[in-house]
């Protein structure tokens, strides 16, 4: 089987979209951008940070600025210039603009999803959850990229349900790399 030319990987934070995208990569010969790379660098060069609340402001705001699909458009721009013939995976997709413009150019959009406690442990395991911060707060957290009726902002319930495929990876690593594999043939 041909796999697409253009994927755009989606998902809640820490659910396995750097996994599915370093297997897109390694394994397939896709190249990988990040939109979240993106949005650091423009980040820190008008706010000096990249705390989670800012990541997010400057990512709704560029969106806001450029248009809803900016982050994917660059994406897909870069992809193109540093590997011209190669396909690309695109993650970090957060908004419904951004996905459009995947499905656009006849992309495939992947969601990975897993449960909130096992992404907050994930997240725990790795140093990534600052010192205080509960579940609950990490939950309160979430629900502002949720769901939103705007274009440009983050909306992750809306970009799942526009997704061809969603892996739910709720087990272990090996079954989650089976099911992208599968995707793929």
């Amino acid at each position: 089987m041909k796999h697409p030319e253009l994927i755009g990987v989606a998902g809640t934070l820490a659910a396995g979209k750097d996994t599915a995208s370093d297997m897109l990569t390694n394994e397939y010969g896709f190249y990988h951008v990040s939109t979240s790379d993106i949005i650091r660098i423009e980040a820190m060069k008008r706010y000096g940070n990249i705390e989670r609340e800012t990541l997010r402001f400057a990512g709704n705001e560029l969106r806001q600025q450029f248009g809803a699909d900016v982050l994917c458009i660059l994406a897909i721009e870069q992809a193109a210039q540093a590997a011209p013939g190669r396909p690309a995976a695109i993650s970090g997709i957060r908004a419904l603009g951004e996905a459009a413009a995947i499905k656009d150019r006849d992309g495939l959009m992947l969601f990975v999803d897993a449960p909130i406690t096992t992404r907050y442990e994930r997240l725990a395991a790795r140093g990534r959850i600052d010192d205080g911060v509960s579940l609950e707060s990490f939950i309160e957290s979430e629900q502002k990229e949720l769901s939103n009726s705007d274009s440009s902002s983050q909306n992750i319930e809306g970009v799942r349900a526009m997704s061809d495929v969603v892996i739910q990876n709720d087990g272990d690593i090996d079954a989650f790399k089976a099911a992208v594999r599968d995707l793929l043939g």
